[in-house]
C-alpha cells in the first residue's frame, strides 16, 4: 500500500511543478492608433530613437503600460506590437485609442 502511495503522490507533485512553471497569461489588449505616422519608440520619451511608424490601419497590441515623459498631459506610455510591422516599442497613451473593449492593460 506504502508503494502506491508514494507513486500517487510523486504523480501530483509532477503536476504540480508542470503548472508552477507555466508561463502566466498575458493580459494584453487590440488598440489602435489615433493617427498615421506615430512614432514607435525604444523608451517611453520623445528623446528616443523611433524605432517604426504606426498607421491607423494596422493591427495593434497593447501589451503593458509605464510612466514616462508627459506628452499632450499625459505621462503614460503603453508599450505595443504593432501586428502589421512587428515592431515592438513604445507609444505615449494620448496617440492610443482604447484598451481594446475595457481590457486592462498591465503596468510593465
Amino acid at each position: 500500500m506504502k508503494k502506491r502511495w508514494a507513486v500517487a503522490a510523486s504523480g501530483a507533485l509532477a503536476s504540480l511543478a508542470l503548472i508552477a512553471a507555466a508561463p502566466a497569461a498575458s493580459a494584453s489588449a487590440p488598440v489602435k492608433f489615433r493617427a498615421d505616422g506615430v512614432h514607435i519608440r525604444a523608451k517611453a520619451t520623445t528623446n528616443s530613437s523611433s524605432l517604426g511608424l504606426g498607421y491607423k490601419r494596422h493591427s495593434v497590441t497593447g501589451i503593458c503600460s509605464i510612466k514616462g515623459q508627459v506628452v499632450s498631459g499625459d505621462m503614460w506610455w503603453m508599450k505595443v506590437k504593432d501586428n502589421s510591422t512587428g515592431v515592438t516599442g513604445y507609444v505615449n497613451q494620448s496617440l492610443i485609442l482604447g484598451t481594446g473593449g475595457g481590457g486592462e492593460i498591465p503596468k510593465c
